[in-house]
């Protein structure tokens, strides 16, 4: 659904679905703002049907923020004959639907045929209906259209009536099964993107890359981009059309572009100016050209036109010759004021092919609504440098900045400027629970400041600071304390809304400060994160991280509670020490705290304790998912965590003379991994209830599969905890505590990967991990850009689905393993040494994907250590050797090069480290680094059991003294990451020969960086795939065979890179590209015959694009 019809202010609807199919599957809905007309006889629609249709209910929708309280009595007509096919009655009481509809089913199914006219409507003791004309469509296609409104006496047939019906008329709205065959479009009908996409920039935006700058003009509500293409040519109070909002007290230009999708054959475009009363023609513009591209960059005048009188409201037609484009821009130079204000104002822009028979306007796609069972719906770290992605925000009269490391955002607003507002919209929740979590801190006790979670414009949560105490928003308007502020703290805010119940629980530093309240206004959705700096003093919000999330039984990161305290929803027994919250440093902030439980006695323990929903699993799974992390800064025996059923214990987890255990159904601990101390360990459990087993992982590897559970005769669970040992002292460290229900596989998973055969090869795939949205700087710069969005689309990275595809894409094209660069936390700060609770990029595509992916054995991977100087800041200044001895490499092997499908060449595991530079400016000159690093390294490794390491350095300077310096170091290997040519190669391979130092080759996209939108940067271009192709070939029969025979190099090749989206090397399969450059790979090394590449449906994408909201939906 698009924007304007997710307004669900009040409209009448039928249900509707086909004959054969029994149940009703997915809805489509269309509904639309109207005006109260307040009659109390019969008021409605007549349409005719495009198409048999069977009705089996009738209903309509409660208005958001209100309740029904009318008795609605809805009839359905036959014109022909004037008999009443159907009649319901709606009130509070009746069926109500996951949409919001109020339903009554018939008696008996009635059938409504094509080319038929009926009649719907309604009547109200009080009045109070809403209308508005509207086509109605269901899935992208007509069903029927309104010829008119009606109007009669209450139980009679009512008669036509033409013009308004009070202010405006409602809509006739089908409510019908999705799953339903397609018709195909008719031949006129030509496609658009979706309206979110559609209108791609404007003048008012070009102070900002990309698009996502304004969802809406700074207006606001009803101006909002997608209106300007959603169809809907009728102006009325609550949608108005599109408003530019640039310069407004001076005349200047304006323009306004739309993007069709692909190249369209058109002859003409209307533009429809405002047409509300009172208002109709205002901010039509004066003297403005109609320009269409193909390629966004050469632009034709088609239309031109000087002096244009004000309209009155009317549409506008402006016809050409043919042409052949993609984009369409109005380009205004002089703008027609109002009120002293200079805009443009339209309230439609539709284009047309007049040329073929019953030509039509551009079909709007109405995209699949995105549906988040278990999962995050915001994950906003501010990992950027601006606040650019994935957020609608007001910048005039504010700055906005992501300090980094850190990552919050600041946003400051400018003394006696208007308001600041930003939101942050999300997949529409209409059930269950949703929590949001947040730190905020105040330099200043400002009037004004306002954090809401919305339903489209309408506040169902709201938070204000007034008088300097941050007050919860209660129905009515009344203000209640829930904290008293100072400035420059920080405070942790976790929010539970229950939206069936209406009904919030908060706690602020951990401490439950609010109960169960009702929200600020009465709806049945939420569907975005917003936030306003007003008042008239400047002041600065800093905020981080945002995380929104549903269906989880537990979810704690401990980042919302006070430092010393256990949060208000845990219990504790702490007779043998104590037990609270504490920052240890293990990842970037501000998720610098964990769970502390700190034993100081040989004959008690510490013990903590959470209830939750009792769960039995999924009911098609019959598995639940028990997650977390713990670290013990020295070995303990004794250590316990335990799922429980009341007091029983379903499974247990235990320390056991140094390993990692699980007690069987005799309480006997049975061990199944020797565990390192001062080691942060992610342990993940799926309990299966009928089978009374679990499988256990440790840091991604299965290490126990099918164990039998503690107890036997367990159904349920619905308690954690987690205790120290008696018999010993020392510390526990507890974070990530998840606890969900294990969802079904799709039945259209990602086919089975079709390996290709291309021995005698060793092929590797460089990437760089930036993608999951809100962690670094986003998709925000690529989206305008198909030969960089993935033909994925703006997939969550780390989402199972998602790397299964990815793993399908490399397995048939050939490829061995991935090279995925590794950062460690950006804590530039850091005072003491910590262990690495969690990598800064590497944790969703590595740890939380790839680790537990269907297909993950299937493909190897290796670390590239990115120890550039963003990389190397997190190490403790003066202790760097030691922090990287002590945390980094104990951290390495533990959750890489122990899992077997780490890349090993003769036992000895492949590791790469971007800068030589760096190694020595750390630790010493290449000699100590030689010794104390590189030559520790290889002791290390022998130690555990391997035959050794092969060491690989970076270089991309292409400097005969970089050379010198990886010879020096110990290095095996030197090898490139980034943009590549024969020449470079030849040259590269030179000078390494040189100084008796091996080389690796790389077969490069190149570079095409301009889409950072940074100053100086260096754009490059992306070589032609058929220029790769012959690389390749030259790479394989020239290059290759010319290294040493006992060479690594005449099989090994890297290729660069797999999704560097936003620096342009990209062999990832685009929308532009396709598969061009992997089946460049596939034709030049696999011993494979054809093959069929296939992309993932709507609805596939539809499960793993869901966290940016400027993307498809």
């Amino acid at each position: 659904m698009n924007k304007r019809q997710m307004d669900n202010f009040l409209t009448q609807r039928l249900v509707g679905i086909e004959e054969e199919i029994e149940q009703p599957g997915s809805y489509e809905k269309m509904s639309v703002s109207g005006t109260i007309n307040h009659l109390s006889v019969n008021a409605g629609y007549e349409f005719v049907l495009h198409e048999d249709i069977l009705i089996k209910a009738l209903g309509r929708i409660v208005p958001v923020g209100r309740q029904m309280r009318e008795v609605h009595d809805l009839t359905l007509w036959e014109v022909k004959d004037g008999a009443v096919l159907a009649q319901v009655s709606v009130r509070t009481g009746s069926n109500t639907d996951a949409l919001g509809c109020k339903y009554e089913n018939l008696d008996s199914p009635v059938k409504l045929y094509k080319g038929e006219t009926y009649r719907l409507t309604s009547s109200e003791s009080k009045g109070g209906d809403r209308w508005l004309d509207l086509l109605t469509i269901e899935q992208h296609r007509e069903i029927a259209t309104v010829t008119c409104g009606v109007i009669g006496e209450p139980g009679t047939f009512p008669l036509t009536r033409t013009g308004n019906l009070s202010e405006g008329f409602g809509n006739v709205t089908f409510y019908m099964d999705t799953d339903r065959d397609i018709l195909e479009q008719p031949p006129n009908l030509t496609r658009l993107l979706p309206p979110s996409q559609a209108v791609y920039t404007s003048s008012s935006l070009q102070g900002y890359s990309m698009l996502g700058a304004a969802w809406h003009s700074k207006l606001g509500f009803p101006w909002n981009r997608v209106y300007l293409v959603d169809g809907y040519t009728q102006s009325d109070r609550h949608t108005l059309g599109w408003s530019s909002d640039h310069l407004v007290d001076r005349d200047h230009p304006e323009w306004v572009k739309i993007d069709m999708g692909a190249i369209q054959t058109i002859t003409a475009v209307d533009l429809y100016p405002r047409n509300d009363h009172g208002y109709e023609g205002e901010h039509y513009p004066v003297n403005f050209s109609i320009e269409v591209s193909s390629d966004d960059s050469s632009w034709k005048v088609v239309a031109n036109v000087e002096n244009a009188e004000k309209p009155s409201g009317e549409r506008q037609r402006f016809e050409f010759k043919a042409v052949e484009a993609r984009y369409v821009r109005v380009f205004c130079t002089k703008l027609r004021p109002h009120q002293g204000e200079y805009r443009v104002q339209l309230r439609q822009i539709e284009i047309y092919n007049l040329q073929l028979p019953n030509a039509a306007p551009v079909v709007i796609e109405t995209p699949i609504a995105r549906t988040v069972t278990i999962g995050a719906l915001v994950d906003e770290q501010f990992g950027g440098t601006t606040l650019r992605s994935g957020w609608d925000r007001d910048l005039v009269g504010a700055d906005v900045n992501t300090v980094y490391p850190g990552n919050y955002a600041e946003m400051t607003r400018h003394p006696k400027a208007r308001a600041f507002t930003a939101f942050r919209r999300f997949p529409i929740q209409r059930s269950g629970n949703l929590t949001v979590e947040y730190r905020f801190k105040l330099s200043d006790l400002a009037d004004g400041i306002k954090i809401q979670l919305r339903n489209e414009i309408v506040p169902a949560i709201g938070f204000v600071i007034e008088s300097g105490n941050l007050c919860y928003q209660e129905a009515g308007g009344n203000l209640k304390i829930v904290q008293a502020c100072q400035p420059e703290i920080d405070y942790g805010m976790k929010i539970v809304a229950d939206i069936v119940r209406a009904t919030i629980n908060v706690f602020i530093n951990g401490r439950h400060s609010l109960f169960n309240a009702s929200f600020l206004n009465e709806t049945n959705q939420i569907d975005n994160f917003y936030i306003e700096i007003g008042g008239d003093s400047p002041v600065t919000v800093s905020l981080s991280p945002i995380r929104i999330y549903t269906g989880y039984l537990v979810f704690e990161q401990f980042l919302t509670a006070l430092s010393g305290h256990l949060p208000d929803d845990w219990t504790s027994r702490s007779l043998g020490g104590e037990v609270g919250v504490y920052s240890l440093d293990s990842y970037q902030g501000p998720d610098t705290y964990s769970l502390k439980l700190k034993d100081t006695s040989t004959n008690e323990k510490v013990t903590v304790q959470k209830s939750f929903t009792a769960s039995s699993g999924h009911a098609e799974t019959g598995a639940s998912v028990w997650e977390y992390k713990f670290l013990l800064p020295v070995k303990m025996d004794g250590i316990e965590s335990a799922l429980l059923a009341d007091s029983k214990s379903a499974i247990a987890i235990v320390t056991y003379q140094g390993a990692i255990a699980y007690l069987n159904s005799l309480g006997q601990p049975v061990p199944l991994y020797r565990y390192r101390h001062n080691v942060w360990y992610h342990m993940k459990v799926v309990v299966r209830f009928e089978a009374a087993t679990a499988d256990i992982y440790i840091n991604g590897k299965m290490r126990g599969c099918g164990v039998e559970l503690a107890a036997r005769d367990i159904s349920y669970v619905n308690q954690v905890r987690f205790s120290t040992s008696i018999a010993a002292e020392g510390d526990l460290f507890l974070d990530d505590i998840l606890i969900y229900e294990q969802l079904p596989e799709p039945d259209d998973y990602v086919p089975e990967p079709e390996a290709a055969s291309h021995e005698p090869y060793l092929l590797g795939m460089q990437q760089c991990s930036l993608w999951r949205e809100g962690t670094c700087s986003g998709y925000d710069p690529v989206r305008n850009n198909l030969d960089r969005k993935p033909v994925l689309g703006w997939y969550n990275e780390g989402d199972l689905e998602a790397v299964d595809w990815e793993i399908k894409y490399l397995v048939e094209h050939g490829i061995d393993f991935l090279q995925y660069c590794w950062f460690g936390p950006t804590l530039s700060w850091r005072s003491a040494i910590q262990p690495i609770k969690d990598t800064a990029m590497t944790k969703h595509a590595l740890h939380d994907g790839f680790f537990y992916a269907k297909y993950s054995k299937r493909l190897k991977f290796s670390i590239l250590w990115e120890n550039s100087d963003r990389g190397i800041d997190w190490m403790t200044a003066d202790k760097k050797e030691e922090y990287f001895k002590e945390n980094v490499f104990p951290y390495w092997m533990e959750y890489y090069f122990k899992d077997e499908r780490y890349l090993k060449v003769g036992n000895k595991p492949v590791l790469s480290i971007y800068r030589v530079e760096n190694l020595i400016e750390d630790f010493g000159d290449s000699s100590y680094v030689k010794q104390n690093i590189i030559q520790w390294m290889r002791e290390q490794f022998i130690q555990e059991g391997f035959a050794g390491v092969i060491l690989l350095c970076n270089d991309v300077e292409f400097e005969f003294s970089h050379y010198e310096r990886i010879k020096e170091c110990g290095f095996d290997y030197v090898f490139s990451y980034g943009q590549n040519t024969q020449e470079l190669q030849s040259n590269q391979k030179a000078k390494a020969e040189s100084v008796d130092l091996q080389m690796i080759g790389v077969a490069s996209t190149n570079w095409s960086i301009e889409a950072w939108d940074e100053p100086g940067s260096y754009e490059g271009y992306q070589r032609d795939p058929e220029l790769f192709e012959q690389d390749l070939k030259w790479m394989r029969n020239h290059l290759m065979p010319s290294f040493t025979d006992n060479s690594l190099g005449r099989s090994m090749l890297f290729f660069d890179n797999w999704n560097e989206y936003g620096e342009g090397h990209i062999i990832m399969p685009t929308e532009g590209m396709r598969f061009a450059y992997l089946d460049a790979i596939r034709r030049v090394f696999a011993n494979a015959g054809p093959h069929k590449d296939i992309v993932p449906t709507a609805l596939q994408k539809s499960r793993f694009d869901t966290l940016y909201p400027h993307g498809d939906w």
